[in-house]
């Protein structure tokens, strides 16, 4: 489960064999099939690269995202 960060409501994902389903306060709002799934993970997977990996300007710890005392 995951929130909206514009309103803070519950944003449920579930993989089935049509796709991932996306429901948002108990609704289904929406079903990605799974041969736009590889390509949209794909495109999610390269802009993390830039954020937070190879090409990123900071690190998660660097930037605040990640709490090195708990570790």
């Amino acid at each position: 489960m995951a929130f909206n960060g514009n309103t803070k409501k519950q944003l449920r994902w579930a993989v089935y064999d049509d796709g991932l389903r996306v429901y948002y306060e108990g609704a289904l709002i929406g079903v990605i099939e799974n041969d736009e799934l590889h390509h949209l993970s794909a495109e999610i997977l390269n802009l993390l690269r830039w954020k937070h990996g190879k090409g990123a300007k900071k690190s998660p710890a660097e930037a605040g995202q990640v709490n090195l005392k708990e570790r």
